[in-house]
C-alpha cells in the first residue's frame, strides 16, 4: 500500500495542480474526535485543541486517518480526497470548518475531475 504522504503529493498534483501545502503530513491515527474516522488541520487556521478557551491554533498542518480505514479498501483514499477539500476551502476561506458550500463545491469538482471514478 502507497503511504499515505506520498498519495497526498500525487492527489495534489493531479486534482489541486499542487496548490495545497506541500509540507503538510498525512498520518494514521486512532485519537480521533468521537465518531470520527478522518481530520484535517491547517497551520494558522484551525483549532486542534478545544480544552481551552480560546481554542488553541494548530502549529502545523496535517490530515489524519483512523487505522480502521486500512481494512475499509477505498474509503481510506476517499476520506484523504475528503479532508484534502477541506484544506481547499479552508485555504480559500479561513473561517470555513464545516461542510458547506465551498467544501461541497470541492467535492464536486473533484467528482467532475474523475478523482472518485476509479473508487467507486
Amino acid at each position: 500500500m502507497i503511504s499515505l504522504n506520498r498519495r497526498y503529493a500525487q492527489l495534489n498534483r493531479t486534482y489541486y495542480m499542487g496548490k495545497l501545502p506541500k509540507d503538510l503530513t498525512v498520518r494514521w491515527s486512532a485519537s480521533m474526535e468521537r465518531g470520527a474516522f478522518s481530520a484535517a488541520h491547517v497551520h494558522g487556521l484551525t483549532p486542534c485543541d478545544h480544552r481551552y478557551d480560546p481554542p488553541k491554533v494548530c502549529t502545523h498542518s496535517y490530515i489524519r486517518i483512523h487505522p480502521d480505514m486500512k481494512r475499509m479498501g477505498v474509503f481510506a483514499e476517499m476520506s484523504l480526497l475528503h479532508e484534502m477539500s477541506h484544506v481547499a476551502a479552508l485555504l480559500g476561506d479561513r473561517h470555513l470548518l464545516d461542510h458547506g458550500d465551498r467544501w461541497k463545491s470541492e467535492i464536486l469538482r473533484l467528482v467532475k475531475a474523475g478523482a472518485y471514478y476509479s473508487l467507486l
